[in-house]
């Protein structure tokens, strides 16, 4: 038996460190404490079904909080003789958090995750992220891209102490979901393209535009996710004439992601940067083909997928000739190539070969 503390900035919907980390194991791993410490305001819980037994605590942003706080649920660990191991997750409240507690002796327990590609961070993350990983015992990368773009001064400094640990997918999460969904029914003729994204510069969506304005008639755009708070999208959408064609979706519960999925025809994603992209492995276990950038993280996920995961350069043109080609197909070739992609997935990238991987760097920490 062990404890787990999580970091985070805040919990979210689509959080993948709340989702993937601290909820799955709540939910599997109950010989083990779970205690989630959040260095923001306390907010309406996402809706999910959520262990009494985890432990969530509210500290904000004060170093003095989050020392006392961390200090507490410690001492509580040590007076039950209960190891104990730190996952940091966010570079935010990582930094934070190994600043407040300097002179404790935590950095021998602490496990730094990084979430995305180096190269592609703005300044202030590469700083944030760089001294996290200088301060942190053990560090993972979530894709073999992001640790290959990790700094090569934290890989010769650390050693076999920084490790990739490819996401996975809560595979029997997404089941539950679908279990018991009657098939959508297509009623204009359409074919459904969905992109699970916030709507920020690195993923693209103006670029999608552009596509659907080149494209059959017939494709019809889903945007799930926050939108941009200047509905910068939604103009271009207007201006190119395109907007009856797309639906704005906006931020919705995980369960209803899984379910949108379900009922699309084909996933899209026209990111510049991921860490290792897990809606595009989500919408492949929900079945369907995809079509996606060719970044070496979506290269990595769909690595010996050629027939069902079209992996395509930025160049409009291509795209939509590529999303023609799938609005020409039969719903039944469609949904084939999305199979194949969905036992890739659980073959390839369940959450339980992650949790392997995170077990054994635990207990290094204990």
């Amino acid at each position: 038996m062990k404890a787990i503390i999580t970091v985070l900035d805040a919990v979210t919907e689509t959080s993948m460190p709340f989702n993937e980390f601290v909820l799955y194991r709540a939910n599997h791993y109950k010989d083990d404490r779970q205690i989630l410490v959040v260095c923001g305001p306390e907010r309406e819980l996402p809706k999910a079904d959520i262990p009494q037994d985890l432990k969530i605590v509210y500290v904000g942003n004060k170093l003095g909080k989050i020392r006392r706080t961390l200090c507490g649920i410690i001492k509580e660990c040590n007076s039950q003789q209960l190891p104990y191991a730190v996952h940091l997750h966010q570079v935010k409240s990582a930094l934070l958090t190994q600043i407040a507690m300097l002179g404790t002796g935590f950095r021998s327990k602490t496990l730094f995750t990084v979430h995305n590609t180096f190269t592609g961070y703005s300044l202030h993350n590469k700083v944030l992220s760089f001294l996290n990983a200088c301060f942190a015992r053990q560090i993972s990368c979530v894709s073999k891209t992001a640790y290959k773009y990790f700094p090569g001064l934290v890989k010769a400094v650390k050693g076999d102490r920084i490790r990739p640990i490819q996401n996975g997918v809560d595979t029997e999460r997404i089941d539950k979901v679908l279990e018991g969904l009657e098939p959508a029914e297509k009623t204009d003729g359409g074919v459904c393209f969905v992109y699970v994204a916030r709507m920020v510069p690195v993923k693209n969506h103006e670029f999608l535009i552009d596509v659907l304005k080149r494209s059959d008639e017939r494709a019809r755009l889903v945007f799930i996710g926050a939108e941009d708070p200047e509905g910068k999208i939604r103009r271009l959408a207007a201006e190119n004439g395109v907007e009856d064609r797309i639906e704005f979706a906006g931020l919705i519960p995980r369960r209803d992601v899984f379910a949108r999925l379900s009922a699309s025809d084909v996933y899209i994603s026209s990111s510049v940067l991921e860490g290792l992209p897990v809606s595009v492995l989500e919408a492949m276990y929900c079945a369907l083909p995809c079509i996606l950038s060719d970044i070496p993280q979506h290269i990595e996920a769909a690595e010996g997928m050629d027939d069902s995961v079209s992996l395509l350069p930025l160049e409009a043109d291509r795209w939509a000739a590529e999303i023609n080609r799938y609005v020409l197909m039969t719903g039944e070739e469609r949904k084939s190539k999305g199979i194949a992609n969905r036992d890739f997935v659980a073959n390839r990238f369940s959450l339980e070969q992650m949790h392997k991987g995170y077990d054994e760097i635990y207990s290094l920490l204990r």
